[in-house]
């Protein structure tokens, strides 16, 4: 027993040390922009690491990420029963994005980052229990101010809730090492719909947002394997930037650090 402690031990400090060092530097190959910025946390060992601190500490609107915390709120409201049973009923209107344009389940909504489905969700889980979670998590400002199903959607104002990229790879944190009071129902279907990549030996899980005009780009989630997790928040800015590209510069940072590797 004690030599099987002490391999696991080993092997953590091995990839707190070598794995966390190519992540540093994988991280300054992918984050160049003046206002760009990555954070990504050992799960294991709490260390933190952060590319151009002075703007992963600045706060934004956290666009389509929010949905990872709005599933999970609607989970433990009652309003979500699972990842498969029909979630959003599409109400006729036409919107730009034809993917919406459809009834969905829940892991379809998540998805296709389905606007229409989630402002209905956060109506139906309303003001006072959005508020209650918001507080108990911690969430950026907690300002739902701007609307119950507007509120984390930044407008021509700017106005919205906020939360900065450190803010939220530390919530990420928190919510893996099952530190926030939210159960395991709720965990096990977040699960299912954010996993984003199978890898051959690790999987990443996460979701994309982006911001208005297509000029910032969202990328918050985790990635595992049988030795490993991080917890990560990635925000860039530019012309025609979404959180698909957010999401890229993620991936190329885990794929040279060697703890992911793609599916063939």
């Amino acid at each position: 027993m004690k030599i099987k402690t002490i391999t696991i031990i080993a092997s953590i400090l091995f990839f707190s040390c070598s794995g966390g060092n190519k992540l540093k530097e994988n991280m300054s190959v992918q984050i160049k922009g003046e206002k760009d910025s990555m954070v990504i946390i050992n799960n294991n060992t709490s260390e933190e690491m952060i590319v151009n601190e002075e703007y992963a500490n600045k706060a934004s609107s956290p666009q389509s990420t929010f949905k990872i915390w709005n599933t999970l709120i609607g989970i433990e409201c009652g309003e979500i029963v699972s990842s498969t049973d029909l979630f959003y009923k599409w109400d006729s209107v036409e919107r730009y994005r034809p993917e919406w344009n459809r009834n969905m389940n829940l892991n379809e909504a998540f998805k296709t980052s389905c606007v229409p489905a989630y402002q209905n969700l956060a109506r139906h889980i309303g003001k006072d229990n959005m508020n209650m979670w918001l507080n108990r998590i911690n969430y950026g400002n907690n300002d739902t101010s701007m609307g119950i199903d507007v509120f984390w959607l930044e407008d021509e104002n700017g106005r919205s809730i906020m939360i900065s990229p450190l803010e939220q790879a530390r919530l990420m944190e928190k919510l893996v090492n099952k530190k926030l009071p939210f159960g395991e129902k709720s965990m096990k279907i977040l699960k299912e719909v954010m996993l984003s990549k199978q890898g051959k030996a690790s999987a990443i899980y996460g979701k994309t947002g982006t911001g208005r005009d297509n000029t910032m780009g969202w990328y918050v989630g985790y990635i595992e394997g049988n030795d490993f997790s991080y917890s990560f928040a990635c925000r860039i800015y530019g012309e025609n930037i979404s959180g698909k590209d957010a999401q890229a510069k993620v991936e190329a940072v885990f794929s040279s650090a060697g703890l992911f590797q793609p599916l063939r």
